[in-house]
């Protein structure tokens, strides 16, 4: 198969090269232990054709070994899945101050509900003892408890 000139070779051509210049690479123009130092699977024409050739053949499975940058990648995907699931728990925006700020704010509209009721029976007071609305049981129930006054007929027990 004669490889085609040009940038647009396809693979099949560039391994049938390879494949050509290895098999006329003589067996002895250099000694095993010289390839050994640089190649040390390359020994003999073989071993060094299947170091170039090394893609795996259709049916055969893919080699299933990590290498270290997968390794260090999926590790450190793990450690930020891990973060943002903690800081979705446990950080300033997360589930446990959410309950933290639900249960104040039911404490805060139950103190909002006190204050607005006793409020609301100040203004009664204050309605009743107006110039507009004079209630007199009222008023004498002040007078007697605020001037300490009392009635002539009136007899007071200490």
């Amino acid at each position: 198969m004669e490889a085609k000139p040009g940038p647009h070779r396809n693979n099949l051509d560039v391994r049938a090269t390879l494949k050509q210049q290895i098999e006329q690479f003589p067996a002895d123009a250099a000694p095993a232990n010289s390839l050994r130092g640089r190649f040390p699977r390359a020994a003999n024409r073989a071993n060094m054709a299947q170091m170039v050739l090394r893609r795996p053949q259709p049916g055969q499975p893919m080699s299933q070994r990590l290498s270290l940058s997968a390794i260090i990648i999926v590790l450190l995907a793990v450690l930020a899945s891990l973060y943002f699931a903690f800081a979705a728990v446990q950080g300033p925006s997360g589930l446990m101050r959410r309950i933290q700020l639900q249960a104040e704010t039911e404490q805060l509209r139950a103190d909002r509900d006190t204050l607005q009721a006793e409020v609301d029976r100040m203004k009664n007071l204050t309605h009743r003892l107006s110039d507009d609305y004079l209630d007199l049981d009222l008023l004498d129930e002040r007078a007697r408890e605020v001037l300490g006054l009392m009635r002539p007929d009136e007899v007071i027990i200490r």
